[in-house]
């Protein structure tokens, strides 16, 4: 089931989450199997659909995820963009795989021929330690920093 939602529509949760907003893909893996059903699928929904990524926060006691109208790459900030590249690296990760230049090229809308800016992207989150580079394979490949 499906529901739809207005352009910059705030889910909210009374009271703050079980750990950080930071590791609000993922966490931990007693409570995985809740959070699937509620924070992970928006944002596996958001990533199929490519739109702009979440932003968590956690104002009080609530914990709340603005969600964004569809818009393209140009018109994201920078900002949004490494929240996007985090969020992807949590949900490969979370999947059994690892983020790839390809990978978030394609969560982005990004041309194969302008797979620099996604390495620009793939920096600057690297840069904001949300993510690692994963040692011992062959193509460069991203996890979360605390995978």
């Amino acid at each position: 089931m499906g529901r739809c939602f207005r352009p910059g529509q705030n889910l909210g949760n009374f009271g703050n989450g079980i750990f950080g907003i930071d590791r609000i893909v993922g966490g931990l893996q007693l409570v995985k199997k809740l959070l699937l059903q509620i924070e992970d699928s928006v944002i596996i929904a958001i990533e199929m659909h490519q739109l702009p990524a979440p932003d968590f926060r956690v104002p009080g006691d609530n914990t709340v995820a603005v969600l964004f109208a569809p818009r393209g790459f140009g018109g994201m900030d920078r900002d949004e963009r490494v929240r996007a590249c985090y969020q992807h690296a949590c949900l490969m990760y979370v999947s059994g795989k690892r983020m790839t230049n390809a990978t978030l090229r394609e969560r982005l809308g990004i041309k194969a021929s302008n797979y620099p800016m996604a390495s620009r992207i793939i920096k600057d989150t690297i840069s904001a330690e949300l993510i690692r580079l994963y040692e011992g394979s062959g193509i460069s490949s991203y996890l979360p920093f605390w995978a």
